[in-house]
């Protein structure tokens, strides 16, 4: 339910339980932004790594041991079109290449559910753990008010009645694809397909029945709201008239809680018949502050238009959900769909319907008297529509919409990047980048196309071609990638109209080796070795070394291998003795990042003098222990 007083980021909804780790986790998102997706595997380690502020940390060094570690364990369906231009590349967007995958929806609208599914495994014994995060919130950096389902229960195996339109949800994301998905997604797929239909489910207080709706998956109904319904509430962000007239028909004392800007679309008639009409108050606006990723990404803000409209930016309310009254008891739906014609004809949508008690979860539970405890309704004000008919622009909206079904051909073009050596220039790469669908390609003559590899500015653009190519010249080794960003320009009449946004493109012919030179670029000296070792022994470790990597991470101390001891030398050994009794996972992690390091040509110049002579008696005990 709405908390209004207690928000929760995505984050602390993704971290293990205690004692477990991730084993996969495939999520799913309207709109995505590459660098939330960095920061959130920051959640499956076992230290809180954030700053001062509570924020995830954008340490390069702690994303890149996450990364590291999850990324194979990680898969994102997103729709395609929908990735933000990032305000700047991160060479460990790299890592980020087999994670990502874009999706059309089947009948013709927008692929919008935001639903994760995470299975955890016991780091003794235990077992399985699956985790379930419904949202009406997408992977980005955005502060609206939205809500969040976890729900979480042990694997078994009896066949749980009801699961099965789950697990044929996160089974049927493959088959979404714009590009052909990679056989360990598919069976992560699969996996969880299978064992999501044997996990019970532990449900909220106050709620005894769980059902689940994957609406615009084949074999399922679209339409959830079944039965008589004796009072409705509606809060959504984005409405359109006919579904609006749909769902007050339900009931004669429906309430509908949504925006002042898309209310004031609505034709007065279309809002008839709702008994009780609420916008957000001033209270409920989040905070406005400097938001430089916002500020220099343009066309880059977060949005939930689904298909009836473009992009939309995103403060104030963001939740969809619907509460019922029905029968003397409560039926809640959670998830993804607006109050719009799209979300329930032609959407992938995902929605969780609870049932339980009507005192304490029908639509005054939630809405509140005003007496006691903080209700919905402290947020809230009435509708009061303007006297004026909102302005429209015709011609502006038509460009519009010009520009988006470009945006749309693009995203079903299936581009390809080819990489191949520079014949000039040593140590450089040409890319061939092209379409392999070229009838989806935008041909009308006021609209034109530019784009670029996302690890560099937009300085280094070039037009597509009519053909859908482009080719990009002397790009360094880190500048490779498989995101392009996109710019559509329209212009027609003085008007003109713009989008941004990334697509990806498979990489042929990349170097094999790509991973392994992204850590070395990171880390490019003794130094940021032995920080980046302090980091994993700190994690899950004592309090001594948590307090010297937040001195770390928050630039307090930054010494290099020169200082007496080398610095970091003395702890470090300290830290590593500790971590045989108390923490040995981090030295398994340690192991591997050093075994990295030595398939690069560098790594005598980074593992310092002498430490072999530490490290390999502490790692035999270890491994002594380990077998024994």
């Amino acid at each position: 339910m709405l908390e209004p007083h207690s928000r929760r980021h995505l984050i602390e909804a993704l971290r293990p339980p205690e004692g477990y780790e991730l084993s996969a986790a495939i999520g799913t998102t309207y709109t995505l932004n590459l660098l939330s997706l960095l920061t959130a595997p920051l959640a499956f380690t076992i230290f809180d790594w954030e700053d001062t502020e509570g924020n995830p940390t954008a340490d390069p060094l702690a994303l890149l041991e996450t990364m590291r570690r999850y990324s194979d364990r990680i898969a994102i369906f997103c729709e395609a079109g929908r990735i933000q231009v990032p305000s700047r590349g991160h060479t460990l967007f790299a890592y980020l290449e087999n994670s990502v995958f874009e999706v059309t929806a089947p009948e013709g609208g927008s692929f919008h559910p935001k639903v994760w599914a995470l299975r955890f495994l016991p780091v003794g014994e235990g077992p399985v753990l699956y985790r379930l995060l419904c949202s009406s919130r997408n992977l980005t950096f955005d502060r609206s008010w939205d809500t969040l389902l976890l729900l979480e229960g042990e694997l078994t195996d009896e066949v749980v009645e009801g699961n099965a339109p789950l697990g044929d949800f996160f089974g049927a994301l493959p088959r979404l694809t714009v590009h052909a998905t990679p056989e360990r997604i598919k069976a992560n797929a699969d996996l969880l397909r299978e064992e999501l239909g044997r996990v019970p489910f532990d449900l909220p207080e106050g709620f005894d029945s769980v059902s689940f709706l994957p609406l615009g998956l084949e074999g399922y109904g679209r339409w959830p709201f079944a039965g008589a319904l004796d009072r409705l509430l509606v809060v959504s962000p984005f409405v359109t008239p006919g579904m609006l007239r749909r769902l007050a028909l339900q009931s004669p004392r429906s309430v509908l809680v949504s925006r002042v800007d898309s209310l004031a679309t609505i034709p007065p008639q279309d809002l008839e018949g709702f008994a009780e009409k609420y916008v957000f108050g001033p209270l409920a606006d989040p905070e406005v502050e400097d938001d430089a990723e916002s500020s220099e990404n343009f066309g880059s803000t977060d949005g939930d238009a689904d298909n009836d409209g473009v992009l939309k930016s995103l403060l104030g309310l963001h939740a969809k959900l619907y509460v019922a009254d029905a029968g003397g008891h409560a039926r809640v739906w959670t998830g993804s769909a607006n109050a719009t014609g799209a979300a329930f004809d032609s959407n992938v949508e995902f929605l969780v319907e609870l049932t339980g008690s009507l005192e304490r979860c029908g639509t005054e539970a939630l809405l509140g008297d005003g007496a006691g405890d903080p209700g919905f309704r402290d947020l809230l004000e009435p509708y009061r529509p303007k006297t004026e008919e909102p302005e429209s622009d015709a011609a502006q909206e038509e460009l519009d919409s010009l520009v988006d079904g470009a945006r749309r051909g693009l995203s079903q073009a299936r581009f390809v990047a080819t990489v191949s050596a520079h014949p000039a220039e040593v140590g450089t790469f040409s890319v061939l980048f092209e379409a392999e669908n070229e009838e989806s390609l935008p041909t009308h003559p006021g609209v034109s196309v530019r784009c670029w590899p996302a690890t560099l500015r937009k300085t280094s653009e070039v037009e597509l071609g009519p053909d859908g190519s482009a080719t990009f010249e002397s790009l360094s080794f880190e500048a490779l990638t498989s995101f392009f960003c996109f710019e559509v320009v329209g212009v027609s009449g003085g008007l003109k109209s713009a989008s941004r946004f990334v697509l990806t493109a498979p990489l042929k012919n990349a170097p094999e080796d790509r991973r392994e030179r992204v850590l070395r670029s990171l880390v490019n000296n003794q130094g940021k070795l032995l920080r980046l070792i302090l980091f994993l022994l700190a994690e899950g470790g004592s309090g001594d070394s948590v307090a010297a990597v937040r001195g770390i991470l928050a630039g307090e101390t930054n010494r290099g291998p020169e200082g007496a001891d080398g610095g970091y030398r003395l702890p470090l050994f300290e830290q590593m003795v500790r971590a045989l009794a108390r923490n040995p996972a981090a030295l398994d992690r340690i192991d591997a990042l050093l075994a990295d390091l030595r398939e690069t040509e560098e790594a005598n110049e980074l593992i310092p003098e002498g430490w072999d002579a530490i490290w390999e008696p502490i790692m035999a005990t270890r491994k002594k222990v380990r077998s024994g």
